[in-house]
């Protein structure tokens, strides 16, 4: 188990022939889900090449901003206005397909075959004739699962499944955050322990999004309504270069000591990051228990430096109200 270098939500697609059997998926899937909805194999086709457009540009920022790292630029300061930038569009894309395959223009495999290129996890719902023939495009690669349409517990199923894809980074983006950190902090990452105990911190900050940089090492995260956050993670090895830092700029000895200690962690790294003078300390835990576990640190980074609203996932759920079917490519791809 690896905790995931990054995380954001997404968009789940829905392609069916059937209104009826759409609008049943829209009543019984979870509210917080942002779906779109497909009953025309072209409309739906449209929107996923829309997709592939959105994707591109998207992963081009996510380069460009550990390229500016490499020339001596600063990661959070980089991700910060990322997510300003971006306003809610990233929020819209998808994260998972999941295709009917009898449909009388179209089945859905050739669908699948008709945008290969778009980066989502593709779930192809099937008849009790067709198994062996979403087998076939299991082994060729045109999709990553598939379940029976007849199965009673067709929903929980799905709800399973897509949970666990959003629950990861997605798939075109981690091998970008991936480059910022190294083989120590990749390793402590691995840990099963440090993993379930970040993933726990996670839930119960309500943090939505999320990236992991190296230098400094810690976690950017974004919640729902576009408040920014910084966990700042510290070896316990370098608990005393930490501390030392702190007296040095002139932090009373009780905090230097606990520092040592890692009851408390000196956030200088991350001020220097945001060009700002001098450093503060915070409360610290550990990540598992001894005295070998990473510390941690959790800091609410305000509203100067947060999105905000017009930048969260709130307002984006707001726009994306409907789960109505889309019978024309949906307006609200303008705003996205």
């Amino acid at each position: 188990m690896m905790f995931p270098v990054c995380k954001r939500p997404g968009t789940v697609f829905f392609l069916d022939d059937e209104p009826a059997y759409l609008e049943m998926i829209a009543d019984v899937l979870p509210s917080d889900w942002d779906l779109r909805l497909f009953c025309h194999p072209e409309v739906c086709l449209t929107a996923m090449k829309h997709q592939m457009v959105q994707s591109d540009a998207d992963v081009w920022c996510h380069r460009e901003i550990l390229e500016r790292w490499r020339s001596g630029h600063s990661l959070v300061s980089g991700v910060l206005q990322y997510w300003r930038r971006d306003g809610i569009r990233r929020y819209g894309l998808g994260r998972v397909w999941v295709v009917d395959y009898t449909m009388p223009a179209m089945n859905g495999l050739q669908a699948v075959q008709a945008a290969r290129s778009v980066p989502v996890t593709t779930v192809l719902l099937t008849g009790r004739a067709d198994e062996h023939i979403a087998i076939g495009g299991f082994n060729a690669g045109l999709i990553d699962q598939y379940i029976p349409k007849q199965a009673n517990d067709i929903a929980d199923r799905l709800v399973k499944l897509v949970e666990m894809e959003l629950n990861k980074a997605p798939s075109v983006l981690a091998p970008i955050w991936h480059q910022s950190l190294n083989r120590e902090q990749l390793k402590v990452l691995s840990d099963r322990t440090v993993a379930q105990a970040l993933d726990d911190l996670v839930r119960e900050q309500n943090w939505i999004e999320y990236v992991l940089i190296g230098q400094p090492f810690g976690l950017l995260a974004l919640d729902g309504d576009g408040s920014a956050y910084w966990m700042q993670l510290e070896f316990s090895e370098g608990l005393g270069d930490l501390a030392e830092l702190a007296r040095l700029h002139g932090i009373e000895e009780s905090l230097v000591m606990l520092v040592e200690a890692g009851s408390a962690l000196f956030d200088i790294e991350l001020r220097l990051s945001l060009a700002e003078i001098g450093g503060r300390i915070h409360p610290a835990g550990r990540l598992g228990v001894g005295a070998s576990a990473p510390v941690y640190s959790v800091q609410a980074l305000g509203n100067d430096l947060s999105p905000g609203f017009m930048s969260s996932l709130a307002r984006y759920r707001d726009v994306r109200a409907s789960r109505a079917i889309e019978h024309v490519p949906d307006n609200h791809s303008c705003l996205l």
